[in-house]
């Protein structure tokens, strides 16, 4: 796809609104990651979070998981939507059916808490445990969590060391909208 050249770190012709071109030609043609992609280069160049989630709703429509995601996340911050407006935990659910571990991870943590969902720890814990077996760092200490208190799932030491162990040794990645530690607070603030 050429507006991933244009984007590119690595590429010599970096060019953000040469990027945007390309993306929204093809985005336009239909094409759902040009439409993710075009969302997320409008989030992360500091440009319109109206038509971020534009784009993002749009290709959440043809089932990209991601976009559901970024659509929660802007609804949990406000970013070009009223905060919270229509519920963030909807998008969530529907990014983590499609195998979304960040969503999974926010489900996770909506059901422990007790937060947009009535508290479950058994289904806080089914939700961690897919996004720990994609390898979300977050979740695997969460998980780790769960074994060792004995929460949701029944308590053990060694699963609960194992799931420390797989979290400490998982890179926490950088997302464009912010470090993981930034997901961590987008659940503490919403």
């Amino acid at each position: 796809m050429m507006g991933r050249l244009y984007e590119s770190e690595q590429s010599p012709k970096k060019d953000s609104s040469l990027a945007e071109y390309w993306y929204r030609k093809a985005a336009e043609r239909g094409h759902v990651y040009a439409m993710f992609n075009l969302g997320r280069l409008h989030d992360i160049n500091g440009g319109s979070p109206k038509e971020a989630n534009l784009w993002y709703r749009k290709a959440a429509a043809l089932g990209h998981a991601q976009a559901h995601f970024y659509i929660a996340h802007h609804l949990d911050k406000g970013r070009g939507v009223t905060r919270g407006s229509s519920g963030s935990f909807p998008w969530h659910y529907k990014a983590a059916l499609l195998g979304d571990p960040a969503s999974q991870t926010a489900l996770g943590e909506y059901y422990s808490t007790g937060r947009k969902t009535p508290p479950d720890a058994t289904e806080s814990f089914r939700w961690y445990y897919m996004a720990a077996q994609q390898g979300d760092p977050m979740a695997q200490l969460e998980v780790g969590e769960c074994y060792a208190a004995g929460k949701g799932v029944s308590k053990d030491a060694v699963e609960a060391y194992k799931w420390y162990v797989l979290s400490e040794a998982t890179p926490w990645p950088v997302i464009p909208i912010g470090s993981t530690e930034s997901r961590r607070q987008s659940f503490e603030e919403t």
